[in-house]
Parts: structure tokens; sequence; C-alpha cells
């Protein structure tokens, strides 16, 4: 996803906020990513598609998964 998007590498930056941050609105999630709020959420869904990501009642944490795969870019 990373290398066919026009932002560039977004993947390891959007887990590591949300890991850094869970419960978080939207909102101030995009902002901190400098973006608006509903590309923020499109972004976050592919990310959920792939089982990377849960959305709370507010905001999203990692699955187990999502929380190995930035391990993994973190030790890369």
């Amino acid at each position: 996803m990373d290398s066919a998007s026009s932002r560039g590498p977004w993947t390891g930056a959007v887990l590591a906020l949300i890991a850094d941050r869970p419960g978080m609105v939207s909102t101030v999630l995009a902002e901190a990513m400098g973006w608006e709020r509903q590309d923020f959420k499109l972004h976050v869904r592919r990310l959920k598609q792939l089982g990377l990501t849960l959305s709370l009642d507010v905001g999203y944490r990692l699955s187990p998964r999502g929380e190995s795969y930035l391990t993994y870019l973190r030790t890369r």
C-alpha cells in the first residue's frame, strides 16, 4: 500500500500513532498526521481490512496482528 500511495510510506506512521493513542478520536489522530479526517478514516479502514486495527466505540487500537507488524517495522 505504501508504494502505491501518493502519500508515500504511511502505514507504519498510522499504526504507531494508533498504538501510542488507543481510543483517541479520529479527528485528533488525523490532525496529528496533518490529514483530513475522512482521508485518515479511509486509510485506517484499509488497515482494518488486513486485520491490523480494530475499531472501538471511540477511536481505534491495534489488533494482535497489527502489534506484531508494527514491531516488525520498528526492528527492520
